[in-house]
């Protein structure tokens, strides 16, 4: 999971920069919280929730430089699915 935030999220909602739509990845609260539209996941329907539909481009398209593959979309969607683990913060 964390690769896959590193290399295609965290340039944008990461803690370095300008955090986009106020979403902050970085860490687990960031997450829960989520941005200007809300809680980013909901563990109970972790294919449901805005973050899923972003990156399967459902209701946003992230990343905007492409579609993630099938693959990282299920990787991401088993870590909702385990209430989005996070052990420390990944800004770096």
């Amino acid at each position: 999971m964390l690769p896959i935030l590193r290399e295609h999220c965290f340039r944008c909602h990461g803690g370095e920069a300008k955090v986009e739509a106020s979403l902050l990845l970085t860490e687990r609260q960031g997450v829960l919280d989520g941005g200007d539209s809300g809680p980013a996941v909901d563990p109970d329907e972790p294919a449901s929730g805005p973050l899923m539909q972003a990156i399967r481009y459902e209701r946003h398209e992230m990343p905007p430089e492409g579609k993630l593959s099938n693959e990282k979309i299920a990787t991401l969607e088993e870590w909702i699915r385990r209430s989005v683990p996070y052990e420390g913060n990944f800004s770096r």
